[in-house]
């Protein structure tokens, strides 16, 4: 797979997902890389349910925790301390019928629904227990989150994001210039090698928080059954019923190794 640029002076940044076609860019603009390590302080926001800054008009707060009707909300502002990819857990009870999701950036402007969770739905016990997703995306910084409840009747105690796999920026962007005629090749790759797509070019989107729009599949990081090259090629394979998932599958991306704006 290729890559062929012309030069060009615009630093927006594109991360290619899978397969790219071949790009004309220039390199000129190196971000510094970010180290990897964790930031072990503040990680694990933790929100307690009666906390709600605003509400819909159908619930009912019985104590340390907040009973919603189906199409029930609730409103938080909550502070995330590093931009990543977090494991979502919540502590609730409800019917069998209930589930509940959480929209992330509710007063956007662009008329989008940003679910950040997916459906999570209760096993209809009448005990509290918690209940998780992997891979929420979420930007360092204030946001203003809903919890909505659908199905049916929900109590809940508390919910929380745990830091799985932080965001590194992405240390070189390929821009192409809008003038001249002749092309170079930057950035290719024809999976030539065996085992794992390559590290140095791929990086990995992992979690089951349903990608906006409830995909069932859990993407895994460094798995062969899910991913690997062989004879040339990129194979990306689902598996059904594996590792406690309905589905788990891959999905690669060029985020944190390079960007590319416009090309061929």
């Amino acid at each position: 797979m290729e890559q062929k640029i012309k030069k060009m002076k615009s630093t927006i940044k594109v991360s290619v997902i899978l397969l790219v076609m071949a790009f004309g860019c220039n390199n000129d603009s190196a971000v510094t890389k970010e180290s990897n390590e964790l930031n072990k302080e503040n990680i694990e926001p933790k929100v307690e349910a009666e906390t709600f800054v605003s509400s819909s008009s159908d619930i009912e707060n019985p104590g340390n925790t907040v009973r919603l009707s189906p199409d029930g909300w609730l409103e938080y502002k909550v502070e995330i301390p590093t931009t990543g990819r977090y494991n979502l857990q919540i502590s609730m009870k409800g019917d069998s019928t209930s589930n509940v999701w959480f929209e992330d950036y509710i007063n956007n402007t662009d008329e989008r629904t940003y679910d950040i969770s997916g459906a999570i739905s209760n096993n209809g016990s009448d005990q509290l227990l918690v209940y998780s997703k992997d891979g929420s995306p979420l930007k360092a910084g204030l946001h203003e989150i809903k919890l909505h409840a659908r199905g049916g009747n929900v109590e809940v105690d508390w919910f929380k994001f745990e830091l799985m796999k932080e965001h590194k920026k992405t240390p070189v962007t390929f821009t192409q210039n809008m003038e001249g005629n002749e092309w170079e090749l930057v950035w290719s790759d024809e999976f030539n090698g065996s085992g794992l797509p390559d590290t140095s070019k791929w990086s990995y989107n992992i979690g089951d928080w349903g990608w906006g729009n409830n995909e069932p599949q859990y993407y895994t990081e460094n798995r062969l059954e899910n991913a690997r090259q062989e004879n040339g090629s990129l194979i990306i394979e689902a598996h059904q019923n594996d590792m406690g998932s309905p589905w788990t599958s891959a999905r690669l991306t060029t985020q944190g190794k390079e960007a590319f704006l416009y090309g061929r």
